[in-house]
């Protein structure tokens, strides 16, 4: 009761309330199930340092890293890395998920957008370089699903992309979109453009995304594309509604928040004044 009472406490804008009620209340809950909503609360009471140390506290006790908590453990101390500037932190949490998710080749389809997930992230920070070899140890899964095969092809063509420039990555983009992955063939291409400076071909392809998904990425992506052009009250519309997307609070899919979820985290800064 006391744990559904602070989730919908965070969905009124009461934080206060919500950390008090869900501290009350972790004396009886099974292990690690108040660790969302006091997670939730103190991020968006600022206590940044304080929510640092109680992610590094259930990582403690959670030792067993095979458990799937360790996997969202994980994810969070990445996001909050990102909310809080510290990027480097960020890149070598999301290295080690990507081990972790490498080591379970059962799981790894269902694991397939955390994969993706967390590759746009390592190059946007700018470590397409560490992410590189990570694809290649991906690559020699076997069996290997559709789906994570798809992923690789999309996060090595932002690799080459980053490291090397855009001159190879057409069939990488042309299997995409036969294989019927037009946001990951869109965003693609929209890397590609934006290597190249060609912003008009770039605010196409990213608009691509933005019309038919809810990609946070892709809408922080096109505000830039827009404010650089000079379009300054359309990007800001557009942060502004990126921004109240982001904050939307739902029990049902918390692991949208931003703080759940590196890419949206990675988003949420773009809408930063």
């Amino acid at each position: 009761m006391r744990w559904h009472l602070s989730l919908a406490e965070l969905a009124e804008g009461r934080h206060a309330e919500a950390l008090a009620t869900i501290e009350g209340a972790s004396g009886w809950l099974p292990p690690g199930t108040d660790l969302r909503p006091k997670a939730l609360a103190l991020f968006h009471l600022g206590q940044h340092e304080r929510l640092r140390d109680v992610l590094l506290d259930a990582a403690a006790k959670l030792g067993d890293q095979k458990d799937p908590a360790a996997h969202e453990l994980g994810r969070m101390r990445i996001s909050l890395a990102l909310l809080t500037g510290r990027g480097e932190d960020a890149a070598a949490l999301l290295l080690e998920d990507l081990a972790w998710m490498r080591a379970r080749p059962s799981r790894i389809e269902s694991l397939a957008l955390d994969l993706v997930e967390d590759g746009e992230v390592l190059v946007l920070i700018g470590h397409a370089r560490d992410l590189e070899p990570r694809l290649a140890a991906f690559a020699e899964l076997v069996p290997m699903p559709d789906l994570i095969a798809s992923a690789c092809t999309y996060l090595g063509g932002l690799v080459e992309i980053s490291l090397r420039g855009p001159g190879n990555i057409d069939r990488a983009e042309a299997a995409l979109r036969a294989q019927g992955h037009v946001e990951w063939s869109s965003m693609l291409r929209a890397a590609a453009f934006r290597r190249k400076g060609e912003m008009q071909d770039e605010a196409r392809a990213l608009n691509e995304v933005v019309q038919a998904t809810d990609k946070a990425l892709a809408r922080a992506s096109l505000a830039r594309v827009l404010r650089s052009a000079g379009q300054e009250r359309q990007a800001k519309e557009l942060l502004d509604d990126l921004r109240k997307r982001l904050m939307v609070f739902a029990p049902l899919e918390l692991a949208r928040h931003p703080l759940l979820s590196p890419s949206r985290a990675l988003a949420w800064l773009a809408t930063s004044p």
